[in-house]
């Protein structure tokens, strides 16, 4: 059980339950004090290993691997190749939250301040009540004194990483520098001039609708209906999602420049929306994204310095190998130039993969084979590519911080920074993802089936002739009438299709789009259904908006985001292989996974 703690400003958090413990990373800013090291009964029982002097006992491994959002991986397998990698995990997990907890055991923390987040922690949980409280701790698997040890090392931890981080600064040209390699990162939201008019009454604004559609001036109608200076939002400067209620906003920015809304219903008002002019997503200049600039490089310096905490805790910490049957390894799976890289830290970063873990739970222990042969090399050499990036970077003296993964990433891009995307290439793209700039169309729609061709076919020439209430006449004319409201058109993503209505139907209406005007809507052509007896059926159709593909100029931020994504891997692959030059690696992946299969 987990419980919801107050909000710590570093990221620290205090879960009650050790498996909220993350396996994706490792950065120490997400440090949980969910063991409980400071417990005697939790450090009670067998000892297999001594971390700086400090007992690491068998059933704080085994509380770890059973506890909480981690239950569901380490449930998995506790024998073969896949048990012996979650084994060592586990304890690599419970060695690093030992090594931290016990660079953080000096530092003070009041009882005041512990029974301050216990106060939140009742009253965010509604646990005020003793007895709730009680039981709900011990669904954790804690008492009020664990939970306060808890507290208390999760306290001591922030005090320890605020206290690291706290001189952190940045300068112009970090920040211009950090721009200029990110400058896709920091866009500006797309806009539409519109006018709008809002009405309480739907009868009231459907009929102005009708209006607008037939060439009413929107302006003057907007004027002449409680709106000022035309209906305009944003006072025609452009406006973001924002602007506009929830409910709304998504059917503005779908249309085309000139394009109506329907009447949109929102917290018990309704919006008719003319869209002006489209304006596409831009990028900030730097003076814009300043701010954003300066929140992303100050967070990258911090995981730099907390990375290499938590990397020197571990890599000074002493093991000492008590219970030799309990059989942690952890070998030294590569070296960058003489810098180790522990298997553990490989396991971590493949069993973090949502693919792995997809993968394991559909293929149990029988997975570990696949992901000896498919992710670990690869997840090794981005290991590799991380410790040659830092170096490379800070022999190159660029103005690069971070985690290892963010200054591989960094690197990566001021290693491309030359890469170039050509208009033929955006075109071809473009072209070839139409339906990924699709904008669904949709109607209101009601269909009626017969027994026979001829009988559909009969009604629909009586009704095109005569018109009147289509639900009262099919049903009549024998049909069977369903009233399917607004439907969208599933186009290209059969999994969005409406399952009631068959996809011969929605043919007849968005794909082939032979309609003919029939009252104050159009009707389809009839369509074989198929079924045995088969059925016939057409479709009445209103209110409909055509499905569109957004030009060229609305979607060229996104195309060329795809483009890049399509493209730059290669290039920055030459680059990282090149860097390899005169540095010595020693890839040691295969001995270890050979090692492993004969224990």
């Amino acid at each position: 059980m987990t419980l919801e703690a107050p909000p710590k400003k570093l990221g620290v958090r205090i879960a009650l339950g050790v498996g909220a413990v993350a396996l994706a990373g490792g950065m120490v800013y997400s440090f949980i004090p969910a063991l409980g090291m400071g417990n005697k009964s939790a450090t009670a029982g067998t000892t297999v290993l001594k971390v700086n002097g400090q007992n690491l006992t068998l059933q704080e491994v085994e509380k770890f691997r059973s506890t909480g959002q981690a239950a569901q991986l380490f449930g998995l397998a506790s024998t073969g190749l896949l048990g012996d990698d979650l084994k060592t995990m586990a304890t690599y997990l419970v060695i690093r939250q030992k090594v931290l907890e016990q660079d953080t055991a000096q530092i003070s923390v009041s009882n005041a301040d512990v029974s301050k987040q216990v106060d939140e922690i009742r009253k965010n949980n509604n646990l005020q009540d003793t007895t709730k409280y009680t039981e709900a701790l011990k669904g954790a698997g804690l008492t009020d004194v664990t939970l306060r040890q808890q507290i208390k090392t999760g306290l001591a931890a922030e005090k320890r990483q605020t206290e690291l981080v706290k001189d952190v600064k940045t300068t112009d040209p970090e920040l211009q520098f950090f721009y200029d390699l990110n400058k896709a990162s920091f866009k500006s939201e797309p806009k539409v001039v519109a006018r709008q008019i809002v009405f309480t009454d739907k009868t009231k604004a459907a009929s102005v609708l009708g209006q607008a559609r037939a060439g009413g001036n929107f302006a003057t109608l907007a004027n002449a209906n409680g709106g000022k200076d035309g209906g305009v939002v944003n006072a025609g400067k452009g406006a973001t999602a924002l602007a506009f209620p929830e409910g709304v906003s998504a059917a503005v920015f779908a249309l085309p420049a000139g394009g109506i809304t329907e009447v949109l219903e929102s917290d018990k008002k309704f919006y008719v929306v003319k869209v002006d002019k489209l304006e596409a997503a831009g990028t900030k200049s730097f003076a814009e994204a300043k701010p954003d600039v300066v929140k992303a490089v100050e967070q990258s310096k911090k995981n730099a310095i907390l990375e290499e905490w938590q990397q020197g805790l571990l890599s000074k910490a002493k093991l000492e190998t008590v219970d030799k049957t309990y059989g942690y390894s952890n070998p030294t799976v590569a070296t960058v130039d003489g810098k180790a890289i522990p298997y553990a830290e490989v396991l971590l970063q493949t069993y973090s993969n949502q693919q792995v873990s997809q993968l394991l739970q559909q293929l149990g222990p029988n997975g570990a084979s696949f992901v000896n042969q498919s992710f670990k090399p690869q997840v090794l050499e981005s290991i590799i590519n991380q410790k040659i990036a830092r170096a490379a970077a800070a022999g190159q003296k660029l103005a690069i911080s971070g985690s290892d993964a963010e200054v591989l990433g960094q690197y990566s891009l001021w290693g491309t920074r030359d890469f170039k995307i050509t208009d033929a290439d955006l075109q071809a793209f473009y072209k070839k993802n139409t339906a990924q700039y699709s904008v669904a169309g949709n109607a209101d729609l009601t269909g009626a089936t017969f027994n026979s061709q001829a009988e559909a076919g009969s009604f629909r020439s009586s009704f095109l002739s005569r018109g009147g209430d289509f639900t009262a006449l099919g049903s009549a004319a024998g049909g069977t009438v369903s009233e399917f409201g607004k439907v969208q058109n599933a186009g290209a993503n059969p999994q969005g299709a409406d399952t009631r209505l068959s996809s011969a139907l929605q043919d007849a209406v968005f794909k082939n789009a032979k309609l003919t005007p029939a009252g104050e809507g159009s009707l389809s052509n009839v369509v074989a259904l198929g079924g045995t007896p088969p059925r016939f059926g057409l479709v009445y159709v209103s209110d409909l908006v055509k499905t569109r593909v957004k030009p060229f100029s609305e979607v060229t931020t996104e195309v060329r985001a795809g483009v890049e994504a399509e493209k730059r891997p290669a290039a920055v692959k030459t680059f990282l292989n090149a860097q390899r030059k005169g540095i010595k690696i020693e890839n040691n992946l295969e001995k270890v996974l050979k090692e492993q299969e004969t224990r």
